[in-house]
């Protein structure tokens, strides 16, 4: 039979490999959603600046009729 200490001790060590995996996942999707918002940071600035060059363009045309 395997003695307890041995099996508490197998016990710790998968635990804190879980408990790493999980912390890692965990930073993992964080970075991943930060990115996601950058990107999405970015086409909102995009989207804007397409906006105001098609009024700008849109008062000029006016402007020259």
């Amino acid at each position: 039979m395997i003695p307890s200490s041995v099996t508490d001790a197998a016990a710790i060590v998968l635990g804190s490999f879980l408990f790493l995996v999980v912390v890692l996942q965990l930073k993992l999707i964080q970075e991943r959603t930060k990115d996601d918002n950058h990107f999405l940071e970015v086409g909102r600035e995009k989207r804007g600046e397409q906006e105001g060059y098609q009024l700008y363009g849109a008062l000029r045309r006016d402007k020259l009729k």
